[in-house]
């Protein structure tokens, strides 16, 4: 994907960190990260919804990024019902946004939703335009120019506008090719600022699709930049807001396990959940693809509001495709905005976090029916450096 910079700063920062899934012994202690840095998340939520049962307005299905507004409310997107609710942190339903529908206010299909400061914005997918809730109650539209390769929003608000991303090519035998777009506040195209690779596609037999292990491209929105990265490399790229790149970080992943026994793993996984009579022939299907050279190294991405990226480091054993790849709780490597820090901080191993505030992470959990909740846990940072002392 070819990109116009009208300025670049670039700014390299090589990390380094030891087991994916926690600090290493070579990981600096707290005492040294400088402050703003997340350090722990708490154990137990500070607040919930979705979980009274007999109330509807906290019966949640489809919830898509939820967030925490500047006032500490809680916002829950509804894909299914084309609505966004309201909640106070003690569990008060407090209003309401959005209907189905294709008129001012109204969503066809709500994806993604999140605050700029105390305005909520919202993306449809299928009418292409941002949906912008007004503190003083009015609502505004904005249709967006219209980008073939500009198909989802990276939630998160610019402020120059906003990043769409989607895919640009899908050839079979190669890996889709992702754009990263962004769009000026009035809806107008700013233009494509990166190319990123994203799902392997392969054609085995009379089978055609993706890898079972195969790479993804993530993005993310946070502190005014927008972030890309695809999952074999271990580094991002972060883009100003008028599309400059402006930094690239980088760190050096830990050990995993190879290909050959994580495609073994996986296959043996997927095996075990179908009907017996249907288990011969996956097998057969899924042990058809090739073993792969490389496997991920990453498998989410997040920026949060203080500036600091958040990455998953990949386990094939949860984020193989063909087992839903969710960007799940367990150990998130923390990598400074300056390069000057990475620490490992465990967010609850059943969240899927969607929101990282200055002292706060919202996330979706589920439970084994697969009913929905919305949850808030506590987020300590480093309040003291002794990093110049």
């Amino acid at each position: 994907m070819c990109h116009r910079l009208c300025a670049l700063a670039l700014v390299t920062a090589s990390l380094a960190t030891g087991a994916s899934c926690g600090p290493s012994e070579d990981a600096p202690s707290t005492d040294s990260l400088p402050p703003g840095t997340p350090v722990r998340v708490e154990e137990t939520p500070s607040a919930c919804v979705g979980m009274l049962s007999g109330d509807t307005l906290q019966e949640f299905f489809q919830v898509v990024t939820p967030f925490l507004l500047p006032d500490r409310s809680l916002a829950v997107p509804l894909a299914s019902l084309g609505e966004i609710r309201i909640f106070a942190l003690d569990g008060r339903f407090v209003a309401r946004h959005g209907r189905r529908g294709e008129g001012p206010g109204e969503f066809s299909s709500l994806s993604a939703a999140w605050p700029r400061g105390d305005t909520i914005e919202a993306f449809d997918r299928r009418l292409r335009r941002i949906t912008r809730f007004l503190p003083d109650g009015s609502v505004e539209t904005l249709p967006l120019e219209r980008v073939s390769s500009a198909q989802a929003a990276v939630p998160g608000a610019l402020s120059t506008g906003w990043a769409l991303m989607g895919v640009a090519e899908a050839p079979y035998g190669g890996r889709d090719r992702m754009a990263l777009h962004l769009f000026a506040r009035d809806g107008s195209h700013m233009g494509e600022i990166a190319s990123v690779e994203g799902i392997e596609r392969i054609e085995v037999g009379n089978f055609a699709g993706p890898h079972p292990l195969s790479p993804m491209a993530f993005f993310a929105v946070g502190h005014d930049r927008v972030y890309a990265g695809e999952s074999l490399s271990p580094s991002v790229r972060g883009f100003d807001s008028e599309g400059a790149l402006a930094q690239e970080v980088s760190w050096q992943p830990g050990q995993g396990v190879s290909p050959d026994a994580a495609s073994r793993t996986v296959v043996d996984a997927i095996v075990s959940r179908p009907d017996p009579d249907r288990a011969l022939n996956t097998r057969e299907r899924l042990e058809a693809f090739p073993i792969p050279d490389r496997l991920s190294v990453f498998w989410g991405l997040m920026a949060d509001e203080a500036g600091f990226l958040w990455v998953r480091p990949f386990d094939p054993k949860i984020h193989a495709l063909e087992l839903g790849g969710p960007g799940t709780g367990g150990g998130w490597l923390v990598l400074s905005p300056t390069g000057l820090a990475i620490t490992s901080v465990e967010i609850p191993v059943d969240l899927e976090p969607t929101f990282i505030a200055e002292d706060a992470i919202v996330g979706i959990q589920r439970d084994e029916h697969g009913v929905e909740s919305v949850c808030v846990f506590g987020l300590n940072r480093q309040t003291v450096s002794t990093v110049s002392r």
